[in-house]
């Protein structure tokens, strides 16, 4: 799960990352430093302290009230991998990236209300950073993750460690054969918007539209500005909000703070 407008989202930074993903599975001392630098930082922990700063200011505005006298239980998140944490006066410190898990779980909680008992499927978990963070609020049924192998690899072990359980994974080229499983919650953070429409329709047939709830953060606005381009481009937040209404009464929201009018559809 990305947490902010894509970067470099390119061949090279990819193939990076599944390295690395690849090196942190088989490798403690990998393991022990894995979100510390390249590519790391630039595929999916580069939030700076000054959006950190800006996402607290979303967690304080949306929260429910006394959400941060609690918000030490999410510095879990950050006991691994020697992330970059600094520190905020109102709530101590924190990797940046983790602030967006939180704020992401804040914005859950409004649209959904209870996540206790749910079946949960993420399309594009990173190492498993919003699995940890929902965890430590919610008791969830199942969460499911689905990505390239090497990612749901590392992130089944980095969410094993952290004593999370009933966590199960799909590679990405086998979503095709998936049954059509009912989920209650449909997560996914930067990386369904960053398939080719071939790609996501596959996602939609096997997997969306059989999901009760949705949270998506579209973040395709930088495309338009060649910021990032990909080989085969996904569908516009437009047609995609179009396509998804077939099977939902879809909402719209934008994610703040971000660079680009990033859109959120949920629905359910």
């Amino acid at each position: 799960m990305k947490t902010g407008s894509s970067q470099s989202w390119d061949s090279k930074n990819a193939a990076a990352w599944l390295k690395v993903c690849r090196q942190a599975c088989k490798s403690e001392e990998v393991f022990k430093v894995f979100r510390s630098g390249y590519p790391t930082t630039a595929v999916c922990e580069f939030a700076i302290p000054s959006l950190g700063e800006k996402y607290i200011d979303v967690i304080k505005r949306t929260a429910p009230p006394d959400f941060l006298k609690d918000i030490a239980k999410y510095k879990i998140n950050d006991l691994l991998g020697l992330p970059s944490v600094f520190t905020f006066p109102e709530v101590g410190s924190f990797a940046p990236t983790t602030l967006s898990y939180v704020k992401h779980l804040v914005g859950l909680m409004n649209e959904f209300g209870d996540l206790t008992g749910f079946d949960i499927v993420e399309i594009g978990p990173a190492y498993g950073g919003q699995c940890l963070v929902i965890s430590r609020q919610f008791k969830f049924n199942s969460y499911h993750l689905i990505d390239f192998k090497p990612v749901v690899n590392l992130a089944k072990k980095y969410l094993t460690v952290h004593g999370v359980i009933n966590i199960s994974t799909t590679p990405a080229d086998k979503v095709g054969s998936l049954e059509n499983k009912q989920y209650d919650l449909l997560i996914s953070n930067s990386a369904f918007a960053e398939n080719s429409k071939a790609a996501q329709d596959i996602y939609i047939d096997k997997i969306i539209k059989h999901c009760r709830r949705g949270y998506l953060v579209y973040n395709t606005a930088h495309f338009s500005d060649n910021d990032l381009v990909l080989p085969e481009m996904p569908y516009s937040a437009a047609v995609m909000i179009e396509k998804l209404n077939k099977y939902f009464e879809v909402r719209v929201s934008y994610d703040i703070p971000t660079p680009v009018n990033q859109p959120i559809i949920t629905w359910g």
